[in-house]
C-alpha cells in the first residue's frame, strides 16, 4: 500500500497541549512608512504557491453608518477556501488616533490590525487608516457576507468615515492550474508630490507558456470625475479606472480586477505596478491593497492540503485532507510531514511523520489526519491562527519538494 494512501489518526495533545501561542503585536504605520508592503501575519509572507487561485469584491461604506454586504460568487465549485482576509479604510481626526479597528463580519464581533495611516486623500478630515482583519474561519464560499459595526458616522463629511471594505479570498481547487499569488497591503496615499505609487511584486516564477495572470487594486477615494493611470510592467490598464464602482454606487471604493496575462513572460519572477494621478484633472486616492495571481509551474510532486474543519472547540475533531500528486515519469520515493506554527512562524511541534514510500509516476493520492483537540487548550488560544504545514521531501535525501499550508482557529 502507497505511504500516503492511507487515513492517518495520531494523536495531536503533546504539542497543542504544551504550546504557548502569542498574540502578534501590531503597530500603525508613520506617513513614512506607509508604503505598500508585503502583505505578512507574524513571519508567514502572503506568498502562495498552490493549485487554486484567489477571488476578491468590495462595498462602499461611506454614509452608511459603517454596514453593508460583499458577495463573493466565483469561487468554482469543488474549490476549498484556504484564507480570507478583510481590509477597509477609514477617515478619522487626529484626535481619533489610534483608529477604532472594530468590525463585525458575518455576526462575528472583531477587531482588526491598523496597517498603516497617511494623510487624508483630499478630504477635509484628517488622516486615512488602513485596517484588516482574518476571517478565515467564517469565509465558507460563494455567498453573500455582512459587514456591520465599522465606525461610520452616517455623514460623508463628519468623522469617522469608513470609505468601503474588500474581502480576498484564497482557495485551492485539485483541478486547477498552479498558481503563485502575492499580497501587498499599504496606506499609500496619491496626491502630488509625489503622485505615483509602485507595487513592487516578487517572489513569484510566470509559467512557460503564460496561461493566466490577474492583478487587483483595492482603492479608496476614487472620484468619477477625476482622472488616474494605471501601468503594470509597461502595459497600460486604463485611465480613471477608480470610479467608486463598488456597489453601492459611486462610493468612492473600488475593488478593480485585471487582466495582465498577455503583460507577462516566462521565466518572470518580479514585475512593477505603478498607479498614477491622471494629467488632467487629477484625482486624489489611497492606494489600500494588491493582490497579484499568475500561472506557475507545479511541482515534480505536488501536494495540496484542505482544511476540512476551518474552526474547532476544544475536545473537537480536527481533520485534514491532502493530496500528494507525482508529475514526473518515474516512481519518487517521498516522506510527507506536518507541523504547526504560530504566528511568528515559530515551531510549535509535529503532527506526524510518514514512513517512507513510493508514489508511482502520474498517480495522485489523498490521505486524511484526523485527531481529537486536547480539553486542556486554554481559552486564549482563542482565534489565534495556528499554521498546519504539509511537506513533501525525499525519502533518500530530506530534500523539499513542496508544501502547503492550512489555518485552524480555536473557538471557545
Amino acid at each position: 500500500m502507497n505511504v500516503v494512501d492511507r487515513v492517518f489518526r495520531m494523536g495531536i495533545g503533546r504539542w497543542f497541549g504544551a504550546a504557548s501561542l502569542l498574540a502578534a503585536s501590531f503597530v500603525v504605520a508613520g506617513e513614512s512608512q506607509a508604503q505598500l508592503g508585503l502583505h505578512s501575519r507574524g513571519g508567514f509572507l502572503a506568498v502562495n504557491d498552490l493549485r487554486g487561485d484567489y477571488t476578491a469584491a468590495g462595498v462602499g461604506l461611506r454614509g452608511t453608518g459603517g454596514s453593508g454586504t460583499i458577495t463573493i460568487s466565483d469561487i468554482p465549485q469543488g474549490a476549498v477556501v484556504k484564507e480570507g482576509i478583510l481590509y477597509w479604510n477609514l477617515l478619522l481626526n487626529e484626535s481619533q488616533l489610534p483608529a477604532d479597528t472594530r468590525i463585525t463580519f458575518n455576526g462575528h464581533a472583531l477587531h482588526g490590525e491598523a496597517l498603516g495611516a497617511n494623510s487624508s486623500p483630499c478630504q477635509a478630515i484628517e488622516r486615512s487608516v488602513t485596517c484588516s482583519v482574518d476571517v478565515t474561519p467564517w469565509v465558507t464560499g460563494n455567498g453573500t457576507y455582512a459587514i456591520t459595526n465599522v465606525p461610520d458616522s452616517g455623514s460623508v463629511n463628519v468623522a469617522p468615515v469608513c470609505e468601503g471594505c474588500t474581502l480576498v479570498v484564497v482557495y485551492s481547487h485539485l483541478d486547477s492550474i498552479d498558481r503563485d499569488i502575492v499580497f501587498f497591503y499599504g496606506a499609500e496615499r496619491v496626491t502630488g508630490p509625489p503622485n505615483c505609487t509602485q507595487s513592487f511584486f516578487t517572489r513569484f516564477n510566470v509559467s512557460n507558456p503564460v496561461v493566466s495572470g490577474k492583478v487587483t487594486c483595492v482603492v479608496a477615494d476614487g472620484d468619477p470625475a477625476l482622472t488616474e493611470t494605471i501601468d503594470f510592467s509597461g502595459t497600460f490598464l486604463g485611465t480613471n479606472p477608480f470610479d467608486g464602482s463598488d456597489s453601492p454606487g459611486i462610493g468612492y471604493w473600488d475593488t478593480d480586477t485585471f487582466d495582465v496575462t498577455s503583460a507577462l513572460f516566462p521565466g518572470q519572477t518580479t514585475v512593477v505596478q505603478t498607479i498614477c494621478q491622471g494629467q488632467t484633472n487629477p484625482d486624489c486616492f489611497v492606494h489600500v491593497a494588491n493582490e497579484l495571481s499568475v500561472s506557475s509551474t507545479l511541482p515534480a510532486v505536488d501536494v495540496v492540503s484542505d482544511l476540512l474543519t476551518p474552526t474547532v472547540s476544544p475536545g473537537g475533531q480536527l481533520s485534514i485532507r491532502f493530496t500528494v500528486t507525482n508529475n514526473t515519469a518515474t516512481e519518487q520515493p517521498i516522506l510527507v510531514t506536518m507541523n504547526a506554527y504560530d504566528a511568528f512562524g515559530r515551531l510549535l511541534g509535529n503532527a506526524f511523520t510518514n514512513r517512507p514510500g513510493g508514489l508511482r509516476a502520474g498517480r495522485r493520492v489523498q490521505g486524511t489526519f484526523r485527531a481529537r483537540l486536547p480539553n486542556s487548550v486554554r481559552a486564549r488560544l482563542h482565534n489565534i491562527p495556528i499554521y498546519l504545514v504539509t511537506t513533501v521531501t525525499r525519502a533518500s535525501d530530506g530534500a523539499r519538494i513542496d508544501d502547503d499550508y492550512s489555518i485552524v482557529y480555536v473557538t471557545p
